[in-house]
């Protein structure tokens, strides 16, 4: 049974630090925080961005791709400690700290430490100061043992840019942003959106990577569907009109040179790219979600975002292409299958009035299901409007009601 426990306990998959990996692990425990409320997801999103705008945000502004596990000669020693370095940083404050963060003199990986919260604060609302001020004492203890790592050597730098990794997270970026109110983590979004739109658009065509000053080679499908993607997050978080115009003109882009015109989706690599043997059109996801499956979720949000043009018949034509590749292997088409979710389940939320119901906003968008999608309307009087399908409520005017509406329903 011992050892069952240990292989269960996620403690250490690996010390390189992928940007993806990060960006998908933000709009993930953003969802789950509006489900739960629980501080400490909020916490987890707050602390992850952090790291990704301090250590992966490049001089131009965009993110760079990843940090290398090892540093000074091993795996993990910029980021593991001893029993007797945390005592030596913190004294008498580390009882409680080693003890919630499972650091013990023996270590509890390879004869070292990695920090490891083992018991999340769940105390009841009487208990909120307590768990508040222990919070607070851990959050100084951090700063402390940060400080002494910063001395030490630290994992290179892969400063490459991608098109496809920094589309992940700028929506990831947004989602939070909007999520949590904070126009710091949008503007970091802003900023990468920038970067690849003036940096890695030549020639009219987007490129897959960029480094030193130059582009890579031609973009491929994961490029354009997550960077599209982004436009539309983009477009839901700020209102403005550009988003949505860039993620029609990549669209437009992707369909000439990627569309499978026969049987629908898109193909990896552009029609005029390299010859490859096989001219594959991937549906199942790899350590991202597949390209094909993204779209699913672009159409969806084009079909409540943009009333200029009807995307219904784009829409069946693509989830038509790959249903029965998802009825016969779900589990490697979560991306496609969350799209499907946004696509039949998404409620459309209308945040009316502008700043003046910015306490009424933040009510739905923390109700909000993980299918759903924002509009805009400043011109209104202050409220929320939520639609299901057809059906669309008054405009609601209490966090009550808002909360009421946005009940999930049998």
């Amino acid at each position: 049974m011992h050892v069952i426990q240990r292989t269960r306990r996620w403690l250490a998959s690996h010390f390189e630090k992928m940007l993806y990996d990060n960006a998908l692990l933000v709009s993930l425990l953003t969802t789950v925080w509006r489900t739960t409320g629980r501080e400490h997801y909020r916490l987890q999103v707050s602390e992850t961005i952090d790291w990704m705008i301090r250590e992966m945000t490049l001089p131009g502004r965009a993110f760079a791709a990843s940090l290398d596990a090892d540093s000074n000669g091993g795996e993990g020693r910029f980021y593991t400690w001893s029993y007797d370095e945390v005592l030596s940083v913190l004294g008498v404050d580390a009882e409680d700290f080693c003890k919630a963060y499972d650091i013990t003199p023996q270590g509890n990986w390879e004869n070292v430490n990695i920090l490891n919260r083992l018991d999340i604060n769940t105390s009841p609302k009487k208990d909120t100061e307590l768990a508040e001020e222990t919070e607070s004492r851990f959050s100084e203890a951090h700063a402390r043992l940060f400080a002494v790592r910063a001395q030490r050597i630290a994992p290179a730098l892969d400063d490459k840019v991608l098109a496809d990794w920094n589309g992940l997270a700028i929506q990831a970026l947004a989602q939070a942003g909007l999520t949590f109110n904070r126009p710091d983590w949008l503007d970091a979004a802003l900023k990468a959106f920038d970067f690849v739109v003036n940096a890695m658009m030549q020639d009219g065509r987007l490129h897959h990577s960029w480094c030193a000053g130059k582009c890579g080679g031609l973009a491929v499908s994961d490029d354009y569907a997550n960077m599209i993607r982004a436009a539309l997050m983009l477009f839901e978080t700020t209102g403005d009109n550009k988003y949505l115009a860039t993620a029609t003109d990549w669209l437009t882009l992707f369909d000439h040179y990627y569309r499978d015109k026969e049987r629908g989706g898109y193909f990896y690599t552009a029609s005029d790219a390299e010859a490859l043997i096989v001219h594959t059109r991937p549906t199942h996801d790899n350590a991202t979600p597949a390209a094909n499956g993204v779209m699913v979720d672009v159409f969806a949000r084009l079909n409540s975002l943009d009333d200029e043009a009807d995307w219904q018949a784009r829409t069946e034509t693509h989830t038509r292409a790959f249903s029965g590749d998802s009825a016969n292997n779900a589990f490697a088409m979560a991306g496609f299958l969350n799209g499907m979710d946004q696509l039949f389940n998404a409620v459309e939320i209308t945040l009316c009035g502008g700043k003046v119901a910015q306490s009424l906003h933040a009510v739905a968008l923390k109700a909000a299901p993980p299918a759903h999608v924002v509009r805009y309307d400043s011109t209104s009087p202050a409220g929320v409007i939520i639609c299901r399908g057809q059906m669309c409520t008054p405009r609601l005017k209490t966090p009550e009601a808002i909360i009421q509406a946005l009940r999930p329903r049998s």
